[in-house]
């Protein structure tokens, strides 16, 4: 585990710089703050990562042995084990197995579609912020480290939806800074990739209504996820009947119904202690309740009752991620009981966060380990 903490510590520290040099230096020192990420994630071994072995590295030795594109994707077709992947990473691999170094060429194409979309995602919310609330414009240091500690080691695993919720967090950025026409792009390119992307809607829905203060759906949406924290049981076995009925829950995933999420009561946990400060922090705080923080106090929200549906289904605590995925804006802003007027509570805020974010990443990691990224080995070892 020194390994991903050496690389954070010196990610952050490049990325620090970076906010506080020149333009020609600042330049430099962001390319070393996000190549360190990448280069861990290029150089691990295959068994860094549970799923490396279950799709992509069969995946990958199928298009070796293709002749044709279209050959590869007939033989994926028959396939009921990696034929499952998705159409556009299947094309990614593909790539990789032909012209880009094979397994680690796609480790690298993994790492950078996770990572830069989130960097420049922070930016562009940072650019809405300086217009409206420059007071609320984020350190990118922070919020990368908060987005390495907490979902570094799960995108060398379920490597797919994070290249998925990444660009998620891009057309966040693009869509408050009024890009819609690339948004739109980017959305299908995600389908794509995972189509756990379609969960996306979802927090489009809540962005619309945040945005625009239908305070009526905003609450009919509060009310809905109170009784749902109530009668979650009732919700769960009537939804999921129905997925199945109508065939969007397929054969192969039926067996992980009531399996549970082994993580679960860390992360609910952890969840219900994010929920809290994120209230904490929109009532100390007159700043901080605009309609961008009751946006991301109901994806919190939304987030904490899918928790309790990945305590029966597995799936749901992966696609709950979609709505926990902006923790890289929330919990930098987090203020608790500071009032950031003098350096002494700057500097405990950011330790407090660190030690949150510590806390979670050393107990989920260093002892839960779902992702099967804990004991991290070079390729050559």
């Amino acid at each position: 585990m020194i390994y991903y903490l050496t690389m954070f510590s010196f990610s952050a520290i490049f990325l620090y710089l970076a906010e506080r040099s020149s333009k020609s230096l600042r330049k430099i020192y962001t390319f070393l703050g996000l190549s360190l990420p990448i280069l861990l994630a290029v150089i691990r071994k295959d068994v860094v990562g549970i799923d490396v072995n279950v799709y992509m590295t069969p995946t990958l030795e199928a298009a070796d042995n293709s002749s044709s594109l279209k050959g590869f994707l007939q033989l994926k077709s028959l396939n009921n084990t990696w034929g499952t992947v998705d159409f556009g990473y299947s094309l990614i691999i593909y790539f990789c197995s032909k012209y880009f170094f094979g397994l680690h060429g796609l480790f690298f194409i993994n790492e950078l579609l996770c990572l830069v979309p989130v960097y420049f995602g922070i930016k562009l919310f940072n650019r809405y912020m300086s217009k409206y609330r420059a007071e609320r414009i984020i350190p990118i240091w922070l919020a990368i480290l908060v987005y390495l500690f907490v979902f570094y080691n799960s995108s060398l695993n379920q490597t797919r939806q994070a290249i998925s919720m990444s660009l998620m967090i891009l057309t966040f950025g693009l869509m408050l800074n009024k890009k819609y026409l690339i948004t739109i792009i980017i959305f299908p390119i995600s389908l794509l990739i995972h189509s756990s992307s379609l969960v996306f809607l979802g927090v489009l829905f809540i962005y619309l209504i945040c945005k625009f203060n239908i305070k009526f759906l905003q609450m009919l949406l509060i009310l809905f996820s109170i009784l749902f924290l109530f009668f979650y049981d009732e919700f769960f076995y009537l939804g999921i009947s129905t997925l199945i009925k109508i065939g969007i829950i397929r054969d192969k995933y039926i067996g992980e119904i009531m399996a549970g999420s082994s993580e679960f009561n860390l992360s609910f946990l952890w969840l219900v202690v994010v929920f809290f400060l994120l209230f904490i922090t929109i009532i100390m705080d007159k700043k901080y309740n605009i309609w961008i923080d009751r946006f991301f106090f109901l994806n919190a929200f939304v987030s904490l009752g899918m928790m309790l549906f990945a305590s029966k289904y597995i799936s749901f605590g992966r696609l709950q991620q979609y709505f926990l995925y902006f923790l890289v804006f929330i919990i930098p802003e987090f203020k608790l009981i500071l009032s950031d007027k003098s350096k002494l509570d700057f500097y405990l805020h950011i330790a407090i966060i660190l030690l949150f974010v510590f806390s979670y990443w050393f107990i989920g990691i260093g002892l839960v380990d779902p992702t099967g990224t804990k004991d991290y080995l070079f390729f050559w070892q």
